[in-house]
């Protein structure tokens, strides 16, 4: 496995995949994440929150991890990962996405 800064470099899945999980349902995403190894689905969850528009993919593959080998494979983003993935309770998948996935933005009024 690879050494993690902010993210893997490579995607550790072929794109068509990525791109078919990213599009999934929550019955589909599970079926598809159960057929990952370990390894492959936390280097794939440190892949995916380490951009911001997978973010929420990332942490989807990361709650169905184990705690330990999140710690032991990734390290403190391993630990980060399990904690964040825990804390949200929404189901990734497009009923999902656009609701609880979305931060309301603002913008910062200037000292007139």
């Amino acid at each position: 496995m690879t050494s993690y800064g902010e993210h893997a470099e490579a995607c550790p899945v072929p794109v068509d995949f990525l791109s078919a999980l990213y599009r999934a349902g929550p019955n589909e995403f599970t079926a598809m994440s159960a057929g990952l190894t370990g390894p492959i689905k936390i280097e794939l969850a440190v892949y995916c929150y380490g951009r911001a528009h997978f973010r929420d993919l990332g942490l989807a593959i990361a709650r169905t991890c184990d705690a330990a080998d999140l710690s032991r494979l990734a390290g403190v983003m391993g630990q980060v990962l399990f904690a964040q993935s825990r804390g949200r309770i929404a189901e990734f998948g497009r009923e999902g996405q656009s609701a609880a996935g979305r931060r309301r933005v603002t913008l910062a009024k200037s000292a007139a």
